[in-house]
Formats: C-alpha cells, sequence, structure tokens
C-alpha cells in the first residue's frame, strides 16, 4: 500500500511540475518557430531579389538554392552541432574545399549592396534553421552563431563553408 501512495504522489507531483512547465515551454517555442518564420521571409525575399537580378552569378544562385533546401530542416542544427563536436567543421573552415574558396571570391567581387543582401540572406537562413530545433538550436546558437546576429559577414563565410562543399544537399535527401 505504501508503493502505491508513493506512486500517487509522484504521479501528482510530475503532474503539477508539467502544468507549470508546459505553457512557459510551449510560449518559448512559439516565439521560437515565429523567429524561425519571419527570419525564413527575410531569406527567402532577398534570395528573390538576388536571383532575379541578372548580374546574379550562377554559383551563387546555387548556393541560395542549397540554402532553401535547408532551410526547413529541423536535423541541420543537430548536424552543425556534430560537426563541431567532431572537429570536422573546424576542418572545413580551416581547408575550405574549391567551391567554398571559389564561391568565397565571388562574394568579394559583388557590388557593396549585393554583398550586403548575400550576408543578410545567409544571416536569415543560418540563424533560421536553428529556431527550427528547440534544443540543439539553441547549443548552436549559444556556441557558434552568437557573433552572426551582430556580424553579418560572419555568416557568409560560415554558410558558405557549410553550403558550398554540399553539407546542405546531403542534409536535405539524407
Amino acid at each position: 500500500m505504501t508503493n502505491s501512495i508513493w506512486i500517487g504522489d509522484a504521479l501528482l507531483v510530475i503532474v503539477v511540475i508539467f502544468s507549470f512547465v508546459s505553457p512557459a515551454f510551449f510560449a518559448m517555442r512559439t516565439r521560437q518557430l515565429e523567429t524561425s518564420i519571419r527570419l525564413s521571409a527575410d531569406f527567402f525575399d532577398l534570395a528573390n531579389k538576388l536571383v532575379e537580378d541578372d548580374d546574379t552569378p550562377e554559383l551563387l544562385i546555387d548556393y541560395l538554392d542549397s540554402m532553401a533546401v535547408v532551410i526547413n530542416e529541423r536535423r541541420f542544427s543537430r548536424m552543425i552541432l556534430w560537426l563541431a563536436l567532431t572537429g570536422k567543421l573546424r576542418e572545413t573552415s580551416n581547408a575550405p574545399g574549391a567551391r567554398a574558396l571559389e564561391l568565397m571570391s565571388v562574394i568579394r567581387g559583388l557590388r557593396k549592396e549585393v554583398k550586403d543582401m548575400v550576408a543578410r540572406a545567409s544571416a536569415s537562413c543560418m540563424l533560421s534553421v536553428t529556431y527550427k530545433s528547440p534544443i540543439f538550436g539553441i547549443l548552436v546558437r549559444r556556441m557558434m552563431f552568437y557573433s552572426i546576429e551582430r556580424d553579418q559577414e560572419q555568416a557568409e563565410i560560415v554558410a558558405s563553408h557549410l553550403f558550398s562543399d554540399g553539407l546542405g544537399r546531403k542534409q536535405a535527401h539524407a
């Protein structure tokens, strides 16, 4: 009988805790998803403007297409975190592939206003992806992307390494 009372008390405590914690969690999650939607809309607005510009290089359009593929992937934050923890992200950024170097060269050669649009689109995409995953997204934002909110050129660098070497395409088809 004492075991059943103890189990009943434990269940009651769990129900009480859940009733206080769940509204706060759902409110936080709603704010995260709203932020993700806003950032996704910003990305697609900027990407559409860039794609519609006849002067936009094909490699940059491929880069935007790669970002468009992964922008709705919840698992992408987990993948970024795994790459960071295993050291593979550092390897990629220390020795970027030929395609990443070519993309960075193309971006450097763009007009300032176009370069700014690319940086804002990159930041919007990368941050939007992190707001899709409630736990891993928070970790990625805190560990790796904290500076992107203040320095959009950092987003361009991080995103060009991730996407131009095919990571975005692999994740979308995994």
